[in-house]
């Protein structure tokens, strides 16, 4: 009883505590993000998104909670300095995150819809899903490992009810290179792999730019596209407001908190 006791009066609560404990992945081009993707066939992804922990507690594991968004645009160019909005899709959701010794992990609720836009003169299909993630990540050495899960709540048109996602990570003071691979409920199960690598910019452990050629292959990420393939090699800014913070292995926990 004295432990417990102990334990809790150790244990901290804090409000609006900074960086996820688990990093969104870098090359996955529909993760909760903000970049803007020019692609030479004349169309340019926007995306606007972030997750924002609103509480954290701090005990024998850090544990967060907060808030996912994304909203994802494909604009097309029709003319010099003329570009058409065509599809929006747009998500939102729980993360619960938290993190071990060695392992950062999410569990999260995420629905997720997608839209026509008035660029396009064509009818919109019902695409609407809400869905549960499983999602960890460790880092070995210089790289950084993640994999994951996702399962369909409910879905309409219906889809598979499985995801599955795998994919790493490597950066250095100046630069990154990432890539993501998924198994996708989208198109009946079909691979789609990403990559993205360049510079890296970052300040005083401030917001992370990132600049490079990116590349996608498989089916199209865009729900008004079912069983549609969208292989695309482009460039990409990344931006990233709320840093991630990098699962370190080494010291026991008793060892860091004594340093």
């Amino acid at each position: 009883m004295n432990l417990l006791l102990l334990s809790v009066a150790h244990a901290a609560w804090a409000p609006m505590p900074g960086s996820p404990l688990f990093a969104s992945p870098v090359a996955d081009p529909r993760a909760s993000r903000m970049h803007v993707t020019w692609r030479p066939d004349g169309q340019i992804d926007a995306a606007l998104g972030q997750v924002v922990p609103l509480v954290q507690y701090s005990g024998p594991a850090r544990v967060q909670a907060g808030l996912l968004f994304g909203t994802w645009l494909r604009f097309e160019q029709a003319g010099p300095g003329t570009f058409n909005l065509n599809t929006f899709d747009g998500s939102f959701g729980v993360p619960v995150d938290v993190e071990l010794e060695h392992l950062a992990i999410r569990v999260a609720w995420r629905h997720t819809s997608a839209h026509i836009a008035d660029g396009l003169d064509r009818p919109t299909i019902t695409w609407s899903r809400e869905e549960a993630l499983v999602q960890a990540r460790t880092e070995l050495g210089p790289v950084q490992l993640y994999g994951g899960a996702s399962w369909l709540l409910r879905s309409t048109p219906e889809l598979p009810r499985l995801g599955l996602q795998l994919g790493l990570e490597s950066e250095g003071p100046w630069w990154f290179a990432s890539a993501d691979l998924q198994l996708r409920t989208e198109d009946e199960g079909s691979p789609g792999a990403a990559a993205f690598a360049g510079l890296r910019v970052q300040r005083n452990r401030g917001p992370v730019l990132r600049l490079g050629p990116c590349a996608a292959w498989g089916p199209d990420r865009r729900g008004q596209y079912p069983n549609t393939d969208d292989p695309y090699v482009g460039l990409r800014l990344d931006l990233d407001l709320l840093p991630r913070t990098r699962v370190k292995t080494g010291a026991a926990p008793s060892a860091k908190r004594a340093s």
